[in-house]
């Protein structure tokens, strides 16, 4: 089959398409779907053969407009034209009765049926045109990474449709919110772009079904589309990490290994450099990251990554659904950082418990301690020599989690770096009798000394201490400093 191309100007031909029982890829706000005529079954039976999507999962009918309604459902309850009149058209989908003439195989058998009136004009256009309701999922084969361009949803399509129509990128990004108005309270089946909170604003109590937040059992029945199966998944298996921003890219850093990918807020994205990355925008604009989320995770499907791992925004507006759509794509296989918390390693020498006491036991080192600075080549040729380490290249992976390493060190210290993540001149070493956790890592942060390796304790006390440390480090208590007074604390050489 030859899959036509239409423009968004090309509004009757693609419309004909959908009238003749045919299989049409429509853009929405919020991602591209592949539509047909909803009340015919055979048109509707191609939908499920094309996407190979399973029989129980019910589809959603559009309509162009809110006087719609009552064609295709009866007993709408008050709280429908509510929703109707503050969200459409836009990414809001109502579950209500589906009167006798929209199919069984529309609704997967149930005797409720979705209803939405996109805001896209090209499609609005279309179903005007065509007079019907058309029932669309989103335009991807079952499981995949929903398409939010032409260019996805070919990807997928091509061959297996009659034509899409290309309107261009989707602005919202998320497949809609799906709200069931069957049963009281309210119950959120699927976050999307009207938000929990724009629904509880609109309507009071509105419930959140399970199967938002974890599968859905092999008997369960799911009432909407994107419940009961695996969605929105690429080739290779994802991990999410959810919790602050900083700490699950540290977290990620610290356990990425080569050949896997990242998803990551755009700040965070030069902690990666070497590793392949899709960004996901900037932690505070989550408007953004519904946009590229799922174009992120389809990008690496053309890559070899092994794994992925991604970061995720808290549950407040329209993160609910962000949040939700990755952990479908990871099969609910979630790190909470806030409820597990990272297993982290302590820094080097420890730390007191109160900084109060922390900063006299500076304050007198201080006094004790004068300049001794080396040039760090001169103590790593001396360590070459007496201890036989070797130099060699590390990974890009190592390089990550190196970085990770250093800047929970720093965090933990209660000293963040001034920049996210600073340049590091990045340099290892092969320890004799150690295993590949033994070796040691060394690296300059903007200048200043900072050690901090894998090799055993012993060998990074001999490094900090034949490192030295420079008047600028006494100074400013630098996290070098600290270092060393604790060494000496330790030796009995500073009390």
């Amino acid at each position: 089959m030859e899959t036509r191309r239409f423009t968004a100007e090309e509004i009757g031909p693609a419309a004909d398409i959908i009238r003749r029982g045919g299989l049409l890829g429509i853009p929405t706000e919020t991602v591209y779907g592949l539509g047909a005529n909803g009340l015919d079954p055979a048109a509707v039976r191609r939908i499920f053969e094309a996407k190979g999507r399973p029989q129980d999962n019910p589809l959603i009918l559009h309509v162009p407009a809110m006087d719609w309604l009552e064609r295709y459902c009866k007993h709408i309850p008050a709280a429908a034209y509510t929703l109707a009149e503050r969200f459409w058209p836009g990414p809001l989908t109502m579950i209500l009765e589906r009167r006798e003439m929209v199919p069984d195989v529309t609704t997967a058998g149930l005797d409720t049926v979705g209803m939405r009136c996109p805001d896209h004009p090209v499609t609005r256009a279309i179903l005007a045109a065509a007079d019907l309701p058309v029932a669309a999922p989103s335009g991807n084969t079952s499981g995949r990474p929903s398409p939010t361009s032409a260019a996805d949803m070919l990807e997928d399509m091509d061959g297996k449709i009659d034509g899409i129509v290309d309107g261009g990128p989707c602005s919202v990004g998320v497949e809609s919110t799906i709200v069931d108005l069957t049963v009281t309270p309210p119950r959120l089946l699927r976050p999307g772009g009207v938000t929990l909170e724009q629904l509880r604003a609109a309507l009071g109590e509105v419930a959140v079904d399970p199967a938002v937040t974890r599968l859905m059992g092999a008997g369960e029945q799911p009432r909407a589309p994107g419940m009961k199966y695996r969605h929105y998944a690429p080739k290779a298996p994802v991990t999410v990490v959810k919790g602050e921003p900083s700490a699950g890219a540290i977290f990620i850093a610290r356990h990425v290994r080569e050949g896997e990918g990242i998803i990551c807020f755009d700040e965070y994205a030069p902690l990666f450099e070497g590793l392949p990355v899709e960004r996901l925008g900037p932690a505070a604009d989550k408007a953004e990251q519904a946009r590229r989320v799922f174009d992120a995770l389809r990008r690496f499907d053309h890559t070899d990554v092994t794994g992925i791992w991604a970061q995720c925004p808290d549950d407040h507006g329209i993160g609910l659904a962000i949040t939700n759509r990755l952990n479908k794509a990871a099969g609910f296989h979630i790190i909470d950082l806030d409820r597990d918390g990272p297993t982290a390693p302590a820094p080097i020498c420890g730390r007191a418990p109160d900084y109060r006491e922390q900063d006299a036991f500076l304050d007198r080192a201080a006094g004790r301690v004068t300049p001794n600075a080396r040039p760090l080549a001169e103590v790593m040729a001396r360590l070459e020599r007496d201890r036989g380490l070797t130099p060699y290249q590390p990974t890009a992976a190592e390089r990550v989690r190196f970085r990770g390493q250093v800047l929970e060190w720093l965090n933990l210290d209660g000293r963040p770096a001034d920049a996210p993540f600073p340049e590091m001149d990045l340099r290892c070493w092969r320890v004799p009798g150690q295993p590949e956790e033994g070796r040691l890592w060394q690296d300059m942060i903007s200048g200043k000394g900072l050690g901090r390796g894998a090799a055993c304790r012993g060998l990074m006390e001999e490094l900090a201490l034949l490192e030295g440390v420079t008047e600028e480090d006494i100074r400013t208590r630098s996290p070098r400093f600290l270092n060393y007074a604790y060494i000496l604390k330790r030796r009995g050489a500073i009390c």
